[in-house]
């Protein structure tokens, strides 16, 4: 809480009859428990980002070291010395982290503090009997209820203004494909590269950068073969259906199928351009939950072209 506003509520409840500015007083002490109350929730969420940061990074770092030390055992140089570029970067991230991490904990309990100190004065206020605290409608709803449960409430409904504007958030969808998908040994020989893209492969979270990671392989280890791009499209489309509310797709060479969870229906318009040049027909197999079925007629691999279509229907949803 603020000094002056400290200073400002202790005057006031040491004197004897209420001063002039009593209602300013006690409106900026509700504006203040508000205010921090979301404060906390926002300390909150960026502290257990952080420990998931930190987290990830210690574990990486753990990885490196192992690598390393199994390098120096066969005789490895290149790879030991790549191991310990890595070691010393994650080292890095993970000193940093922890100094953040601290940093933020300080800052959480010192703010818990204030709030803690703004709900003992606002009930301090209260068993005083100073009268509409928290305005007519309020004042009589937290004598109805209690002013610990108004508290209660009022951190409740911060929260859900707060998330009013958050995207929705989708579990992964179950993507089927013909064909295998995977990185050949033919294609990436060293199983500690192979295991280092599978591990970036599971970490992204945004279509765009399967692309950048598709033109890094053909860069490092030549165009890719089939089993690797289905895998790309296999995680491209999984990626498109988290953030769509796909719960399904099932692909085949000539058909697809893409099942919809309940309550979402997509502007199914949008699909008409994309899908219309590429000879690719839309069919509509079941109203709820929403079911469709791409058909290809054309000589474009159908795959291509219903990332194509996602990504337009996941660009505009981002947009609206």
């Amino acid at each position: 809480m603020f000094e002056r506003l400290r200073a400002a509520v202790n005057a006031a409840l040491d004197a004897a009859t209420p001063p002039p500015d009593w209602r300013d007083l006690r409106n900026a002490l509700h504006r203040a428990a508000v205010e921090g109350r979301a404060t906390l929730l926002q300390l909150r969420d960026a502290l257990a980002k952080s420990e998931r940061e930190l987290a990830s990074e210690r574990r990486q770092l753990e990885d490196a070291r192992r690598r390393g030390t199994l390098a120096v055992e066969v005789g490895d140089a290149e790879t030991v010395a790549v191991a310990e570029r890595f070691t010393a970067r994650h080292g890095e991230r993970v000193t940093m982290l922890e100094q953040k991490l601290s940093a933020q904990q300080a800052e959480l309990a010192l703010t818990q503090r204030d709030v803690d100190e703004v709900v003992q004065r606002l009930r301090d206020l209260e068993l005083r009997g100073a009268g509409n605290i928290l305005g007519a409608d309020q004042s009589g709803f937290a004598h109805a209820v209690g002013f610990d449960a108004y508290l209660r409430l009022m951190e409740r409904t911060v929260e859900r203004i707060r998330g009013a504007g958050a995207e929705t958030e989708y579990p992964d969808p179950d993507v089927s494909m013909g064909g295998a998908a995977y990185l050949p040994e033919g294609y990436v020989s060293d199983p500690g590269q192979k295991l280092h893209l599978y591990r970036r492969l599971s970490r992204i979270r945004r279509h765009a950068d399967v692309d950048d990671l598709r033109r890094e392989l053909e860069d490092r280890f030549g165009e890719p073969p089939p089993e690797v791009e289905r895998l790309l499209d296999q995680v491209t489309l999984r990626i498109l259906g988290r953030q769509l509310g796909v719960e399904r797709i099932l692909l085949r060479d000539r058909s697809a199928r893409v099942n919809f969870r309940p309550q979402v229906v997509p502007r199914l318009a949008l699909l008409e351009p994309p899908l219309r040049d590429r000879q690719v027909h839309l069919e509509v197999r079941r109203m709820t939950p929403l079911s469709l079925e791409l058909i290809r007629v054309g000589p474009e691999p159908l795959a291509p072209t219903l990332i194509r279509a996602l990504a337009v229907l996941e660009e505009k949803a981002r947009a609206a």
